[in-house]
């Protein structure tokens, strides 16, 4: 099970193994999380674990203090994680492992939870951007803001980072409102107002939305990058209630529904950033963090 992570696998008794998880008070610091596993006696065939966060490796200490008459078994281990809190029955083994902590480049917690649903088959712990830290996007594209916000992050926070741009680009309107998407008015309905006005009676009403996402190692440096694409045409006037921002007055014409009158699942599968993530998956499972 999660091969790509490193392993420590402890082999000593319960004293040395708490002594063992002091040492690591350090590791714990910095952009890693860890796994503790243990497998009770009573219910051999599961492991149950804890995420230690970086900033309470205390943590750690306490889940190994009830760890009573310890017996480290083979590597070999059939785990079926279960999160609990405390373990009351004695430990046939202890895995402590240690998960890269991947920075996402915002400090919208909503993202924060997209970007999870996405990433959720890979072993990455998501961690919202520090709130001093603030990218000034002067990107002329997308994939131009997802790079800056990606490196730039990284290098502050000496971690991966993965970071998206996004947005509506109107044919007629040479390609606005693009990168000024959510500046095009103080409210969704403004900006949908304004492009609406903008369009008027413009019978060319092509238009796709775009979702850039880049990857940086902690140096800065760009490893992954993709763009995509989903190709809709601009309403007179909004369909659903559903999404946000452009969803109403955006068409999905291979789906026949706006993206307002979407499931959260089709919105998932068929939006631009449900088709980056498409082409971006099948490189970050062989990305070793």
């Amino acid at each position: 099970v999660f091969p790509s992570v490193p392993r420590r696998v402890v082999r000593e008794s319960p004293g040395l193994v708490r002594e063992a998880a002091h040492s690591h008070r350090r590791a714990l610091a910095t952009p890693q999380q860890a796994l503790v596993y243990g497998v009770s006696r009573m219910h051999p065939g599961n492991a149950s674990h804890l995420t230690c966060c970086p900033l309470r490796p205390s943590a750690c200490e306490l889940y190994l203090s009830q760890v009573t008459n310890a017996i480290v078994s083979a590597d070999s281990i059939p785990y079926e994680p279960l999160l609990v809190l405390g373990i009351q029955s004695q430990i046939l083994a202890i895995d402590i492992r240690f998960m890269t902590t991947v920075v996402v480049a915002t400090g919208n917690p909503g993202k924060l939870a997209e970007l999870k649903d996405y990433l959720k088959e890979l072993d990455w712990t998501l961690a919202l951007k520090p709130e001093e830290i603030e990218v000034e996007e002067t990107g002329v594209t997308f994939i131009e803001n997802a790079r800056l916000k990606a490196s730039e992050v990284a290098i502050a926070t000496q971690s991966w980072a993965i970071a998206d741009d996004s947005g509506l680009s109107v044919m007629a309107l040479n390609g606005a409102p693009g990168v000024y998407s959510s500046r095009y008015g103080d409210s969704d309905a403004e900006r949908i107002n304004r492009v609406l006005r903008e369009l008027g009676d413009e019978t060319d009403r092509r238009a796709e939305f775009v979702c850039a996402i880049a990857l940086s190692k902690p140096d800065g440096t760009i490893v992954l990058e993709t763009e995509g694409r989903c190709p809709g045409s601009i309403l007179t006037e909004g369909q659903g209630a559903g999404g946000f921002g452009y969803d109403p007055i955006f068409f999905v014409t291979a789906q026949g529904k706006t993206f307002a009158q979407m499931s959260n699942s089709e919105k998932e599968r068929f939006s631009h950033r449900g088709i980056a993530f498409d082409q971006l998956m099948p490189k970050l499972r062989q990305l070793k963090l």
